[in-house]
């Protein structure tokens, strides 16, 4: 009878896959696994009885018993008795083994913290952080509400600040642009041409762009890349 519990266990886990054992929380590999584990003592004792019964049953007792349909007095025999006893004891070795594995393997499984921090998730408040620009700011010459006890003529109001003088700076002047130098490497050139590097590149391949090589690059004219990009 456990036999048959420990197996529909074991079936279940085998379907279910995932699970979690207190704090461990069980993957769905790990979780057939313990399934299968569990399912195998029932396995093994039907295989067991079966090869028992045809190594140490003599055949002609059990055409007997087919014979006389007599099911109880063909199991207190003796020699079915002695089987039945061996049967138990190999059952009962395999469940003790099974039981140890799945305990070993849940073991072997390090303890999560994702219950806490679900659970710290679900009860902290959805805050949301406003930056301190755009937090209210209180306006400087808003009166303050007097104190209690005292008369309205006895609370001074704040004063304005002081804004200090403005003292303007000349900017200062800004250059002109560099103009770009005649002769450009390929970094050059694709920021000439608002293009990448690897379109350049890919130019000089298709020689649909002049260029010469130079330690192991390209240079480029830029009267080159403007008739370039003057006929496209």
């Amino acid at each position: 009878m456990l036999d048959f519990i420990v197996f529909f266990v074991g079936l279940f886990l085998l379907i279910k896959g995932e699970f979690r054992f207190g704090a461990r929380r069980i993957s769905r590999s790990q979780g057939r696994l313990i399934g299968l584990v569990l399912m195998a003592p029932l396995f093994v004792a039907v295989c067991v009885s079966s090869a028992l019964i045809a190594t140490q049953l003599d055949p002609a007792l059990l055409e007997e018993a087919a014979a006389s349909n007599d099911l109880l007095a063909f199991v207190q025999r003796p020699e079915v008795a002695a089987l039945t006893q061996q049967v138990a004891v190999i059952d009962l070795i395999t469940l003790v083994i099974a039981v140890g594995a799945v305990v070993f393997i849940i073991m072997g499984i390090p303890p999560s913290d994702s219950m806490t921090d679900d659970a710290a998730s679900t009860n902290a408040a959805p805050f949301e952080r406003v930056p301190p620009s755009e937090r209210p700011r209180a306006h400087p010459l808003e009166r303050e509400s007097p104190p209690q006890g005292a008369s309205p003529a006895s609370v001074v109001p704040p004063r304005a600040p002081e804004r200090a003088p403005n003292r303007l700076r000349p900017a200062a002047a800004v250059p002109p642009p560099a103009a770009p130098p005649d002769i450009m490497t390929v970094e050059q050139a694709a920021a000439y041409t608002k293009l990448t590097p690897a379109d350049i590149m890919a130019l000089i391949n298709d020689s649909k762009l002049g260029a010469v090589r130079s330690k192991g690059s390209y240079i480029i004219a830029r009267s080159a890349l403007d008739d370039y990009m003057g006929r496209g």
